[in-house]
């Protein structure tokens, strides 16, 4: 396009969107948890993103400068995938549902390898593992073992040293569990009769 074709004058009241800061963004990616209404507002708003002359390359005195040809397919790609992910993807994760936070505890261990189950995440759920804590109340094991098991196959996510005897371990993380996941906590080099302990904290999401 030419410049005469690029170029629009001010209108009172028109949010403009410097192109610049949608092509090369600073800010990070988050997630957020969305209202119902906020939703639609942002749906609402994905159609004005379809205008070039909703975003602004460079300013002048009466007018200013729309993105160029290329700028303005990298924008239309982009707000295709945004547009995608509020109104068509079956697949989105949408936000905080629930918070999940389970114990698991055997007070009657063998020797050995003593492994402890949480629950499985149940179809139609994402669940996000925050914090783990450890303890066996009893002797001091060798090292906690963390694994993810999907129903055939056990993938390590974590292994960690033991605490002392009787001492609380906690560690942050984030483990994504879909549906059908479960994790397992494994604890080596127990004797017989300790008391092993493991909590797990996150939140549930929606899918």
């Amino acid at each position: 396009m030419s410049d005469e074709q690029t170029r629009f004058p001010y209108r009172f009241g028109r949010v403009l969107i410097e192109s610049e800061r949608v092509i090369t963004p600073t800010l990070p990616g988050v997630t957020l948890q969305l209202g119902g209404g906020q939703v639609e507002m942002l749906r609402n708003i994905v159609y004005h993103l379809g205008s070039r002359n909703t975003f602004v390359s460079e300013y002048f005195d009466i007018d200013y400068e729309a993105p160029d040809d290329d700028d303005w397919e990298t924008i239309t790609t982009l707000v295709a995938d945004l547009e995608y992910k509020l109104m068509g993807n079956e697949n989105v994760i949408w936000g905080y549902n629930d918070r999940y936070a389970e114990n698991e505890e055997n007070t009657n261990c063998d020797a050995g390898v003593n492994v402890l189950t949480f629950s499985t995440v149940p179809v139609g759920e994402v669940w996000r593992i925050t914090a783990m804590t450890w303890v066996n109340a009893i002797s001091a094991c060798d090292i906690i073992g963390v694994t993810v098991f999907d129903g055939t196959t056990a993938f390590t996510v974590d292994t960690e040293p033991a605490p002392v005897a009787n001492g609380y371990k906690t560690i942050r993380t984030d483990i994504i569990l879909k549906a059908g996941d479960r994790i397992k906590v494994s604890f080596y080099g127990c004797t017989v009769l300790d008391d092993i302990y493991s909590t797990i904290t996150g939140y549930k999401m929606k899918v």
